[in-house]
């Protein structure tokens, strides 16, 4: 699921929730009581919307757990969309939308709380996830957890400023008091584990490239047996060729198949020894 596409998906549902949501408000101007559980869903609305906005902008909280949550906030505002083009007074006559509160607005009102309900728990839950993203961590030569402390104030500080003091990120509290070196301070794990921020995993690269094998080629860019690629996190393998008769493989492979493929290229070799050989040895036994 790509989150860019998810937070514009559901921001598109907002826009469009908040418009209809605008003539609620007209609809309902005579009606105080109305009015004002219409305005308070206008500014939930409204707040759903900044968090879309903050997690569509900023990458590196575009966390597995954020894009889960992502994907539950998009089919709510579906439904939410569904159910306020059903209230959406439109270009009807006032007395035609007195008529329909009339008939069915309680059960509209609840269905709308219901369902707005169900979306500040997920946007709640989102909050949460994004409060504990591990912002700005990597890992160094020495295979140490550093932290970018310029990059996490940074953030930090755009959330406090879009979404509240109270959902600043967690790792810029630990961050505080800690020497650093550069920007970078180094970080303990096991704190990190304790207020639920995933560390950054080791990160091995492996590069191969500009192989070239001719006519009888047999060629394996990758481990037989054994899979030590399973750990990388960064793989190449370009420019390789091959030629007449080749077998090319470029992922790692068992030696059962690594025997199978031997032999397969025997065969080749030997069918194309006899193709080769035959006609000259005809050839200079008539002469």
């Amino acid at each position: 699921m790509d989150p860019l596409s998810t937070t514009t998906a559901i921001l598109a549902l907002l826009e469009t929730s908040i418009g209809i949501v605008s003539r609620l408000r007209v609809a309902y101007s005579r009606q105080r009581a109305q009015q004002s559980v219409i305005e308070r869903h206008n500014e939930e609305l409204q707040g759903i919307e900044s968090v879309m906005q903050v997690v569509r902008r900023e990458e590196c909280l575009q966390t597995a757990a954020v894009v889960s949550e992502l994907v539950k906030i998009e089919d709510l505002s579906q439904e939410l969309l569904t159910l306020l083009k059903r209230l959406d007074p439109g270009d009807k006559s006032l007395p035609r939308q007195i008529a329909h509160q009339l008939g069915s607005g309680s059960k509209d009102e609840a269905d709308l709380d219901n369902i707005l309900k169900r979306i500040n728990t997920a946007k709640t839950n989102l909050l949460v996830h994004i409060q504990v993203a591990g912002v700005g961590l990597s890992r160094d030569g020495q295979n140490n957890i550093v932290a970018n402390t310029a990059e996490i104030s940074k953030l930090d500080q755009t959330i406090k400023t879009l979404l509240g003091d109270e959902w600043g990120l967690k790792i810029a509290s630990l961050i505080q008091h800690k020497p650093l070196q550069g920007e970078m301070v180094v970080m303990d794990s096991n704190e990190l584990d304790r207020i639920g921020i995933s560390t950054p995993k080791g990160q091995t690269t492996r590069i191969i490239i500009g192989n070239l094998t001719q006519s009888q080629a047999l060629q394996i860019n990758g481990p037989v047996g054994e899979d030590e690629w399973k750990s990388i996190s960064h793989l190449e393998i370009r420019d390789n060729q091959a030629g007449l008769a080749s077998s090319q493989v470029n992922y790692p492979v068992s030696r059962t198949v690594f025997a199978s493929l031997l032999f397969d290229h025997s065969i080749k070799y030997i069918l194309l020894f006899v193709l080769i050989y035959l006609p000259f040895s005809y050839f200079f036994g008539k002469r």
